[in-house]
C-alpha cells in the first residue's frame, strides 16, 4: 500500500524485534491515516527537496513493541505520527537543520544516536519542537532543547 509516491506502508512496519517476539504489526486504520499524513506532509516534500532517498529505521510501534524496545510511554510512534529516519551522507543534526530550513511542518525533530526522529500531528498544531538526545550519566536518555553547534 502506497502512502505517497516514494513511501509505502511496509517501510513503516519493519521491525526485527517484532519479528523475533512475534508481535503483530498490523496497524489500525487511524494509524495508517497518521502515517499517510506524515509521509505526505513531511517525508515526501523533504525527499523532493533533498533529492535523496529517506530511509526509515522505525515507524509504527504497537504498544508491545514500544515497551519491548524501551520506547517512551507517550511515543508518537504508537499512533503512527513519528518515524526515525536517516539520509545517507547526512548526520542527524544536519538532517534536522535541513528539515528546519526547508520549512516542512513538524511536531518534533530530534537529533538522536545515528538517526533523526521526526513527527507530525495530523489532528493539531505542530509544536516545531527541536531536541537533541543524550545519554544520561548512570543510564537512560535525556533530551536537550536545540541542536549541537
Amino acid at each position: 500500500m502506497n502512502l505517497s509516491p516514494h513511501f509505502d506502508l511496509p517501510e513503516f512496519l519493519r521491525s526485527d524485534t517484532a519479528l523475533r517476539l512475534g508481535i503483530d504489526m498490523t496497524p489500525p486504520p487511524p494509524v495508517v491515516a497518521a502515517l499517510t499524513a506524515l509521509a505526505v506532509n513531511v517525508l515526501e516534500p523533504l525527499r523532493a527537496h533533498l533529492g535523496a532517498p529517506i530511509h526509515i529505521t522505525s515507524g509504527y510501534r504497537p504498544l508491545r513493541l514500544n515497551t519491548a524496545i524501551g520506547g517512551a510511554r507517550t511515543s508518537q510512534h504508537m499512533v503512527g505520527q513519528a518515524a526515525d529516519i536517516y539520509v545517507t551522507g547526512m548526520t542527524p543534526p544536519q538532517l534536522c537543520r535541513a528539515i528546519i530550513a526547508f520549512g516542512v511542518p513538524f511536531d518534533q525533530c530530534i537529533s538522536e544516536f545515528g538517526w533523526t526522529h521526526v513527527s507530525f500531528n495530523p489532528a493539531g498544531k505542530q509544536r516545531g519542537q527541536v531536541l537533541t538526545a543524550f545519554h544520561r550519566p548512570g543510564g537512560g536518555v535525556g533530551y536537550r532543547p536545540g541542536l549541537p553547534e
